[in-house]
């Protein structure tokens, strides 16, 4: 049994995950996470690292982030290219 949770929520969890495309962060997304971070840094902001990370990855497919957290903006406001949405919180 899963220690904090059922069997049944733990398999669920999985049948939801396993349609899910896991894209592997690549060498090309390091190069812009490292942009990214210093452009950050010149302007006085800080983010986690792995939050820089998702970015990269996102910028690179030309994907769409959609979050709840906000310091995503912070990103946004030093590169255009990354596309984010700001889900509300309900």
């Amino acid at each position: 049994m899963y220690r904090n949770g059922s069997d049944k929520e733990l398999n669920a969890l999985l049948d939801l995950f396993s349609d899910v495309e896991v894209i592997p962060f690549t060498l090309e997304d390091a190069k812009i996470a490292s942009t990214v971070w210093a452009k950050l840094k010149t302007k006085g902001l800080t983010i986690n690292d792995a939050d820089i990370m998702i970015s990269a990855v996102c910028i690179r497919c030309g994907e769409r982030l959609m979050t709840l957290d906000r310091d995503f903006e912070k990103v946004k406001a030093v590169c255009d290219d990354l596309q984010l949405e700001i889900l509300e919180n309900r």
